[in-house]
């Protein structure tokens, strides 16, 4: 059933496009978890414990 299917050309880059958008908005956080000043992260730490 499966061996009759018909893919069309853009298909392909479907995987390509998919991965460069995941590793981008990775790649955005990491950067700016990276800058991040360091009292900053600590007070971001203790959100959830602030109650």
């Amino acid at each position: 059933m499966f061996r009759y299917l018909i893919y069309e050309n853009w298909l392909s880059w479907v995987p390509w496009v998919a991965f460069a958008a995941t590793a981008f908005i990775y790649l955005v956080c990491a950067f700016r978890a990276m800058r991040l000043r360091k009292e900053k992260a600590r007070e971001m730490a203790m959100l959830p414990l602030d109650g």
